[in-house]
């Protein structure tokens, strides 16, 4: 077995598209290239399902009552993931020398009676047809199995805590006492000071207890700025470069210097696109890591 594999960009699409799991950080290049990450990552169920086929789960470790996945950093798609396996039964995925997961297998049994009682918060009930079961079907994970990751990762990324939401870590197991024909999915928030999320998913002879986290998003809470400000800014007669002002500090600082009319506002971007188009605004598209003799032009000629 080669100990290393890649999450190509279309297979991310290709998951979304068979999960219902459209959240833009996996798919969309202007949402990801915003986020707390600058890039979009795979699909965390993506990856395991993807290191299942790898081991060759059906056939190897099939047997096991409980496997432990636990999330470490994001991962890119297009870039080589090693595994690695240095101790029995223990896996640790790792991408540009950053471990990004590990997964632990193990043959203790599950006693369902020790099931901690919880409040849920949230509660989310899917009928698996049999069109469903079709299409997640393949010859070396269990089709139940596979249909349990696929519908949590729908339930995270779309459903609660949803568009900002990231799998922090996963622990299935498998009993046949449980026996849920429907696929159900149980969520409580453990304290409503931080952003972490219990979850309970039961269907058919798996039960997986994960937890999901609400991803931090920056918000612009740019106020409007005071006369005495104002004041300063339109009393300027030197024209301005902001590097980066399609979005964040850069944007905030363009949209202040628009109350000055008489000076030209250099204003440059990479991904994001600028929206204001009040005239005295020159718009340049740079990408700054390469393309730094620009900014330099820019500076001389302006």
């Amino acid at each position: 077995m080669k100990k290393n594999f890649k999450i190509t960009q279309k297979q991310g699409v290709d998951f979304s598209k068979l999960t219902g799991d459209n959240n833009k950080l996996h798919i969309d290049n202007i949402y990801s290239y915003n986020s707390i990450y600058g890039f979009k990552i795979s699909h965390g169920v993506l990856i395991l399902s993807l290191f299942l086929k790898k081991i060759k789960f059906n056939k190897n470790f099939k047997s096991y009552k409980k496997i432990k996945i636990d999330f470490s950093n994001p991962t890119k798609y297009d870039k080589i993931i090693k595994i690695k396996n240095n101790i029995k039964n223990k896996f640790e995925l790792y991408q540009d020398k950053k471990q990004i997961m590990t997964i632990k297998f193990e043959e203790s049994n599950y006693d369902i009676s020790n099931e901690i009682k919880n409040k849920f918060d949230y509660k989310k009930n899917f009928i698996i047809s049999k069109k469903i079961k079709k299409n997640y079907q393949n010859k070396i994970i269990p089709n139940d199995l596979n249909i349990s990751l696929g519908f949590l990762s729908k339930y995270v990324g779309t459903i609660f805590p949803g568009e900002n939401s990231l799998i922090s870590e996963i622990n299935i197991f498998r009993n046949k006492q449980i026996k849920s024909k429907k696929l159900k999915i149980s969520s409580s928030i453990l304290d409503k000071r931080f952003p972490i999320i219990n979850n309970i998913l039961l269907y058919k002879d798996y039960k997986i207890i994960f937890k999901s986290i609400i991803r931090p998003k920056l918000k612009n809470s740019l106020k409007t700025p005071s006369k005495k400000i104002i004041k300063k800014i339109k009393s300027l007669d030197k024209n301005v470069l902001i590097i980066g002002s399609s979005s964040g500090i850069g944007y905030d600082l363009m949209k202040l210097f628009l109350y000055n009319k008489k000076i030209k506002i250099i204003s440059t971007y990479y991904k994001n696109i600028i929206s204001e188009n009040q005239k005295n605004i020159i718009k340049k598209k740079i990408d700054i890591s390469k393309d730094l003799n620009k900014v330099y032009n820019l500076i001389k000629k302006y």
